[in-house]
């Protein structure tokens, strides 16, 4: 029977018995998830760390207990028999809804939002989806659970990145807006808050944190959320009003580890910076902090560089890093900040031996993540040149001191050997690494045991590697031991002899060992000197692209100019200054350079082309020209005309200028045409001139991948493909496209995916979305699918379609798609749905499509 007396009996029974069960086994695991959460404070933690868990394999909390009791009240009290119908029931509204419920128990509404809330917290997404959509299909005609189970979904979708579904959502849960802040005004506040943070909307998400923070009973995520503000607060430059915020999060925190936090924030956005620089430096000394020495230092040094103590701020990012138990968290940010500060101050290498380490561990909601990945590959193209170019100058340095003055210097330097055991190899390292030792050596003023005292403990591993040099710590003292042990071997040869002294454990102890390592003779400084210019060279062109450091480039050119008037490359050093002083805007400096160049360079080639008086118009036309000329030697490429190909590329070498990135392309190009005119040998020389010359382009791998197959024995039957060439140039710059990587087939049993293009303007991507999810509940229900916007990189409009069981169903769906009354019909006339294999994925973009078709033979 379904009357109003079996309702309220079911209900209740439900309510204090089964489900009772089922509410008490969900906060438990909640409460237990969220007490075991260990968060990163270097990061903007999350509004919901359990939540934020979800989409990471193998954290996210069981609630099978929950979904297990709330299932089984769903099962034994569910009620779904009509209630009697009253006469003229059609005449009364209320009677009417009444007859369209599916289910009359009013208890079971929170077993099913418990059943999606444990799915959600529990990683299941698809499942938690289903669950909702279900609610929303269950429960239409009472919008109180309606709204809740959108405010779920509101944040199922935030949680995959559908931040326009989720917008969606929240837009519905809120038509009601009264109402929803009546009977969920948490849920509510957590949802929009979530949702603004994942767009970056962090105004409007103070709005809605402060209200959790007010009513959150939880004391640890009420200082979660305290601490969360600060954050948000000192990003956008309201130190005093983050500083308040993270005041209440130290005091109302349970954790130490967050109270700790809080405060090192406080100390760090203190005014007084003194004062805040010495509660930091006692609070590091104190031994109840020891687990949490890293972040101190941390903190520390963010107080030192506020107050612009640089150098302390290094020695307290290298502490940081010393004390730390992983190389996660605090480490990683130590690292990036000690990068960065290397990278200001020009210290390259530093540089890029501490992004390496950090670059690992960093998240990608990191706000130094983008950067760092931008900045990283062009500092290991940096390094090796820059180390070069240190040695060097140190050595010449050291070679040009007055004879006594080096003589006291290596005194010096064997003394201390002598005193500490030093090994010292090479003269070049004499100013050393920030990695292997302090400009100035702190001296611990705490009072206690050794291993008590990080900043001992950091000066003790740097009088390690100073003796024994940076490698693992495993057995180095017994294997020294043995090589003492160990019979010397007398050298045969004077070579040997050499070589036996400068790598022997007393060669601290000889001057002359020293001094043969010296370039003291006008052949060897005349060798190094030009190892340090072409070290310098090489420096500037990777400062300049793909770094963007222009005014360190300008100050090496000027350098380059002024110590070294027989550099080879002088000429294009000076060259290259104007072009640089062009694309400054710095014309004035520019005309004087100009001059400059004319002036030593009368008879350059060049020369005619700097005498024009419109310089800046000139050399846009000529690199306009060279486009038009690297073009039009792609056709005849393209067509199989190989003369007309080598003509266009002979007539563009003999250009007084054209675009920097031009010239390896257009290298490439003349191999490639060797291919076709059957001159395979003159090809490999040609590869091989380019390998040489430019080791740095990114057509390298393209290039290097050639000549590899050449010197395997492989022959070239066909000229290898190439994309379409781009245009677009500003200011003199034009942009090529060289080769692209060649499409591959898929792998095999691999389950390719489908991808969604339109053309752009074509129609607003909501309604093209709209169209692609309601073909697909319309037709394939049976399994989800997971639909996400292309990147923007790309160039391409349009949606990856994924999660297909079999190639048989993919099939199945594009067949039904592309049908009369399918899919592409209803959309803009010139849209597409093609298959992508994960590993042409990155290789698709708006330049290669046609390709790309082409290669499916469409």
């Amino acid at each position: 029977m379904n009357t109003a007396s079996s309702r309220t009996w079911q209900a209740f029974v439900t309510r204090y018995n089964v489900l009772y069960n089922a509410r008490e086994a969900y906060q438990t695991t909640y409460q237990t998830a969220l007490d075991g959460t260990t968060d990163d404070y270097t990061l903007r933690l999350p509004l919901d760390p359990v939540l934020a868990r979800a989409t990471i394999p193998g954290t996210a909390p069981r609630f099978s207990r929950t979904i297990e009791k709330a299932t089984k009240a769903i099962e034994e009290h569910s009620i779904s028999r009509k209630p009697a119908r009253p006469a003229h029931w059609r005449q009364d509204p209320r009677a009417v809804r009444m007859q369209e419920k599916t289910e009359y128990n009013p208890a079971l509404a929170e077993a099913w939002l418990l059943i999606a809330r444990s799915q959600l917290y529990g990683g299941d997404l698809p499942a938690a989806h289903t669950t909702l959509t279900d609610i929303l299909r269950r429960y239409a005609t009472e919008p109180e659970v309606r709204d809740v189970a959108r405010l779920y979904l509101c944040r199922l979708y935030t949680l995959r990145g559908e931040l326009f579904d989720a917008e969606e959502e929240l837009q519905h849960a809120t038509r009601r807006e009264g109402e929803v802040l009546r009977h969920a005004p948490l849920l509510y506040h957590t949802a929009a808050a979530e949702l603004a943070l994942a767009r970056g909307e962090d105004s409007t998400a103070l709005t809605h944190l402060t209200v959790l923070a007010r009513s959150e009973k939880s004391a640890l995520q009420r200082a979660r959320l305290s601490f969360l503000i600060g954050q948000i607060l000192e990003a956008q430059g309201e130190r005093e009003a983050a500083k308040a915020a993270f005041t209440r999060a130290e005091h109302t925190s349970p954790q130490p580890a967050l109270e700790l936090a809080a405060q090192l924030r406080t100390l760090a956005l203190t005014t007084e910076s003194e004062a805040g620089i010495h509660r930091l430096q006692r609070l590091a000394r104190l031994c109840r902090y020891a687990p949490h020495r890293s972040a101190i230092y941390l903190a520390l040094a963010e107080a030192l560089l506020a107050s612009n103590q640089r150098e302390a701020a290094r020695i307290a990012l290298r502490q940081s890093i010393d004390s730390a138990q992983t190389l996660r968290g605090s480490a990683a940010e130590a690292y990036t900040r000690l990068g960065l500060l290397e990278l200001e101050d020009q210290h390259y290498v530093e540089s890029a031996e501490a992004l390496e380490k950090a670059f690992p561990f960093l998240q990608r909601q990191h706000p130094h993540y983008a950067t760092v990945e931008r900045l990283l590959p062009g500092l290991r193209l940096l390094a090796p040149h820059a180390r070069t170019a240190h040695r060097a100058d140190s050595l010449l340095r050291l070679a040009a001191l007055p004879a006594d003055q080096l003589e006291r210097h290596i005194d010096s330097l064997i003394a201390r050997a002598e005193a500490s055991g030093e090994k010292v190899h090479d003269l070049g390292d004499v100013v050393r690494s920030p990695f292997d030792e302090p400009t100035t050596t702190p001296r611990s003023t705490s009072a206690g045991f050794y291993f008590d005292d990080p900043q001992q403990i950091a000066l003790g591993r740097i009088a390690f590697r100073q003796r024994w040099g940076s490698r693992p710590l495993t057995d180095d003292w017994n294997r020294s031991l043995r090589a003492l042990d160990a019979a010397p071997v007398a050298p045969t040869t004077t070579e040997e002899a050499g070589a036996s002294d400068a790598t022997s454990p007393d060669r601290g102890r000889s001057r002359e060992a020293y001094l043969r390592g010296l370039p003291l003779t006008p052949k060897a400084r005349e060798a190094l000197t030009d190892t340090l210019a072409s070290a310098l060279f090489r420096m500037a062109s990777v400062l300049d692209d793909p770094l963007q450091r222009l005014d360190e480039v300008g100050a090496l050119y000027t350098r380059l100019l002024r110590d070294f008037p027989h550099f080879a490359e002088r000429e294009e050093v000076a060259y290259r200054q104007i072009l640089l002083a062009l694309r400054q805007g710095r014309d004035a400096e520019a005309e004087g350079l100009r001059r400059e160049y004319l002036r030593l360079f009368p008879n350059s080639p060049r020369a005619k082309l700097l005498h024009s008086p419109e310089l800046r118009h000139s050399l846009q036309r000529l690199a306009n020209r060279s486009t038009e000329l690297y073009d039009a030697a792609y056709k005849a490429y393209c067509t199989g005309d190989v003369s007309r190909a080598r003509e266009y590329l002979t007539e563009l070498d003999t250009l007084p200028y054209h675009d920097e990135d031009l010239r390896p392309k257009a290298l490439l190009l003349t191999a490639l045409t060797e291919v076709q005119a059957g001159q395979e040998i003159q090809l490999r020389k040609r590869l091989e001139d380019f390998v040489q010359r430019y080791p740095e382009t990114p057509l390298m791998p393209y290039a290097s991948s050639l000549l590899a197959a050449l010197r395997a024995g492989r022959t070239l039957t066909t000229p290898p493909r190439l994309t379409r060439p781009v245009m677009g140039s500003t200011e003199g710059i034009s942009e090529t496209e060289g080769p692209a990587t060649t499409f591959a087939q898929p792998a095999a049993g691999e389950v390719i995916s489908l991808v969604l293009l339109y053309p752009e303007g074509s129609l607003p991507r909501h309604e093209v979305y709209f169209a692609l999810m309601s073909f697909a509940y319309s037709h394939f229900t049976q399994w989800t699918l997971q639909v996400s916007p292309l990147p923007m990189e790309t160039g391409l409009k349009g949606y990856l379609i994924e999660g297909f069981p079999t190639a048989s169903d993919l099939k199945t769906f594009r067949e039904r798609a592309t049908s009369a009354t399918g899919l592409l019909p209803a959309l803009p006339k010139g849209s597409l749905l093609l298959p992508l294999s994960a590993a042409n994925r990155p290789l698709l973009t708006r330049e290669t499509l046609a390709d790309y078709r082409a290669f499916l033979g469409e």
